[in-house]
């Protein structure tokens, strides 16, 4: 890792660049506050930079200026979260908080707020082309309900595409809030062309029992086309 870094006469951060992997340096002076931070590397393990991350939001002595602008440019051959695999990934994080993303796997653009983990997607595609990308459902195994925060997620435009067949599923809205059990679905809706889906439910447990129940009712003027395109 490298950096450039740029200080105040108190030794306070105004402007940087941190680069992971053989980059060359692209940083330029400004008087806007903020850091850049370019990453090119062959594979990351996130379960490692969530806790080094959360060790230090949760140190009492850190503190950021809410003017002061983060921006990250990645590419990273094999990005693991959770066991889960996203092959050949690139993402852009803008400062504010759009998120642009895409892999082998999944492609989007997604923004949020600080507040209960609102998520707002404009598109989201989903490949399950083959036994490669696939992912790994040993996951499931080590991923704990309970610690699932409040979420609000909302996608206009949701595809998947199995075997190189896309199937466009419209928009998805998904309100769930967190329980000392798990995570309570409030609210599942999926509305495209030809169907209307409603639910609500639960995923419970933690890493050595989970269980999950929703309940779901799908309105549609066709159900035999709709069966089909599902």
């Amino acid at each position: 890792a490298e950096a450039t870094l740029f200080l105040d006469q108190q030794n306070n951060l105004i402007n940087g660049e941190i680069r992971l992997g053989k980059l060359q340096p692209s940083l330029k002076i400004t008087n806007n506050l903020g850091l850049r931070l370019l990453i090119n590397l062959p594979e990351i393990l996130m379960d490692d930079w969530i806790k080094l991350i959360n060790d230090i939001i949760n140190d009492n002595n850190f503190t950021v200026d809410n003017k002061f602008n983060v921006n990250v440019d990645a590419k990273i051959k094999n990005f693991i979260i959770s066991n889960h695999h996203f092959h050949d990934l690139e993402f852009t994080l803008s400062s504010d908080k759009i998120l642009k993303f895409n892999s082998r796997e999944t492609s989007g653009i997604l923004n949020w707020t600080d507040k209960n983990f609102n998520i707002n997607l404009d598109y989201l595609t989903v490949n399950l082309n083959d036994d490669k990308n696939k992912l790994d459902n040993s996951a499931k195994k080590e991923f704990n309900p309970q610690k699932l925060p409040s979420l609000n997620i909302n996608c206009d435009d949701l595809k998947i595409n199995i075997n190189q067949q896309e199937l466009n599923l419209g928009k998805l809205k998904i309100v769930g809030i967190a329980s000392d059990y798990g995570l309570d679905i409030k609210e599942l809706q999926l509305q495209s062309k030809i169907f209307k889906l409603n639910g609500n439910g639960y995923w419970h447990g933690n890493t050595d029992s989970q269980f999950s129940h929703i309940e779901i009712l799908i309105e549609t003027d066709n159900l035999g086309n709709t069966l089909n395109n599902l």
